[in-house]
């Protein structure tokens, strides 16, 4: 499966739009212009990269399809945001004099929220895409990990020191009067440095770490302490059976699984509806399977009810 089967284009990202972004903060909104529509175009083909390879040839359908939801939502996304961009003003670009700072500061922190609502809709929309072929990030903590609740714990201390660094970094910045000169002391890793200039030279920052990027790491943080709480009570979960009609719905505790057994070999629309969902066959069980959680239950209910309608024919 080839990536220009998305139909994507970085064209698809009106140049109007993204030039009115920074015409008001760039000396240069044409090329900034020109770097939206090629971020646009680059983000969806790295989506499409890092599933093409991992699915099977009769899941190419179902990533077409995936790509293509993906591919508006981030689209009507960017263009919000950068809509919202559109409005902020600096004084280099506009001038001094009579310079709105109050109204300026309420649209720079809408924008800020407009881009955090945008990256957080890309990790679920991810997450989602991820779910749907039952894949899940080579970086990523898995629950069926035996020391997942240690691996969380330590991610988690590693983002809170990365955040109390990034406000350090910050206060230094602003005590030194937003002078390069302020950072000297900072100590500053290269890593520190690379995100120090994504942030300022091309992301327009007036600090080394913009508010969205800590309300993001912040956001992170929250979200792996309430999957940590998930897992640890988790571990006083019992397995537990659900019969509907002659179909088996076993959430499997120790397996971290959730199994579907059939009395017979489900209809073709059953089989398919099953695969896009998560679930794959395990023939040394006889079941159908996906990592257990609330909307696995939830899904596999739905589905076991549309067999029982009239798609349970082999």
């Amino acid at each position: 499966m080839e990536f220009e089967q998305i139909g994507v284009s970085p064209e698809d990202l009106s140049y109007r739009i993204a030039r009115n972004a920074h015409s008001g903060t760039s000396f240069s909104p044409e090329e900034r212009a020109r770097q939206e529509q090629q971020a646009y175009y680059e983000d969806i083909k790295n989506v499409f990269n890092l599933f093409v390879d991992r699915i099977t040839p009769d899941q190419q359908v179902l990533l077409l399809e995936e790509m293509t939801r993906y591919r508006k939502g981030n689209l009507s996304r960017r263009l919000d945001y950068l809509c919202g961009r559109s409005r902020i003003m600096s004084a280099m670009i506009t001038g001094p004099s009579k310079f709105p700072t109050r109204r300026n500061e309420k649209h720079s922190r809408s924008y800020e929220n407009k881009v955090q609502a945008f990256l957080d809709w890309k990790k679920k929309a991810i997450y989602r895409i991820s779910k749907a072929f039952g894949l899940s990030g080579s970086a990523a903590i898995s629950s069926d990990d035996k020391d997942a609740i240690e691996q969380l714990q330590a991610k988690i201390a590693a983002l809170e020191t990365k955040q109390a660094r990034m406000k350090q970094i910050n206060t230094l910045w602003k005590k030194g009067g937003s002078n390069p000169e302020s950072l000297k002391d900072a100590d500053l890793t290269d890593a520190e440095r690379s995100e120090i200039i994504n942030h300022m030279k091309y992301g327009d920052a007036d600090r080394p770490y913009p508010t969205w990027f800590l309300t993001n790491n912040n956001g992170n943080i929250k979200r792996l302490k309430q999957r940590l709480q998930e897992l640890q009570q988790r571990r006083t979960d019992a397995t537990t059976e659900t019969v509907i009609g002659s179909v088996t719905i076993t959430d499997n505790v120790e397996d971290n699984r959730l199994q579907i057994f059939f009395p017979d070999r489900p209809s073709e629309e059953i089989r398919r509806c099953l695969k896009q969902n998560g679930f794959k066959w395990a023939p040394s069980i006889g079941a159908w399977q996906r990592m257990r959680n609330p909307a696995a239950v939830q899904r596999a209910k739905e589905i076991v009810n549309l067999c029982n309608e009239g798609g349970q024919a082999s």
